[in-house]
């Protein structure tokens, strides 16, 4: 769980990590934080961004064919919205660098990963379908390249950032 707290100056945002683990039982076994100063703004050739590179070797070893600098370009400008405060590039950068920090399986790392990018997507402020229709663009832009299976369980990952109850175990857990 990520979370932001941005006050209305002209400072930067600071990023608040929310770490909580949850046993197999659902039982909280260890939470804390920890903050860190958030980037003003980040273009798709930053050396912090998400990069397309990254994303088209990902997208290449989870099977898929052909160059998506597009689906990359389209998540960028996703991302970079004018309504959006936390949910950004920035946010996905983030995302990224604990997801290579942390000890995920190799037979989730695919899914987890393609999860990490889409999971916000699609972000309305106000909005209770949001991870839905992230899910959903996922899917749309994925199941012509990517097999069925996989691009159900990203589909069932980013509808579990919608934080409706603790993750379960497995690849649920990462993201």
């Amino acid at each position: 769980v990520v979370a932001a707290a941005a006050g209305r100056t002209n400072r930067p945002p600071r990023a608040l990590t929310l770490v909580i683990i949850f046993a197999r039982d659902n039982t909280r076994i260890v939470s804390g934080c920890r903050t860190a100063q958030a980037p003003r703004s980040m273009t798709p050739d930053s050396p912090a961004s998400p990069s397309a590179a990254r994303f088209q070797a990902l997208w290449s070893r989870c099977g898929g064919a052909g160059d998506v600098g597009s689906v990359h370009a389209a998540l960028h400008a996703r991302y970079a919205e004018p309504h959006r405060r936390y949910h950004t590039w920035a946010h996905v950068a983030h995302c990224l660098a604990e997801f290579d920090a942390a000890p995920v399986p190799a037979a989730d790392a695919g899914a987890v990963e393609l999860a990490l990018w889409f999971h916000d997507v699609i972000y309305r402020t106000g909005a209770s379908d949001n991870e839905q229709r992230s899910a959903d663009l996922f899917s749309a832009y994925a199941r012509p390249s990517l097999p069925a299976a996989l691009v159900d369980e990203v589909v069932r990952l980013i509808l579990i950032t919608a934080h409706h109850a603790p993750p379960d175990a497995g690849s649920a857990a990462w993201v």
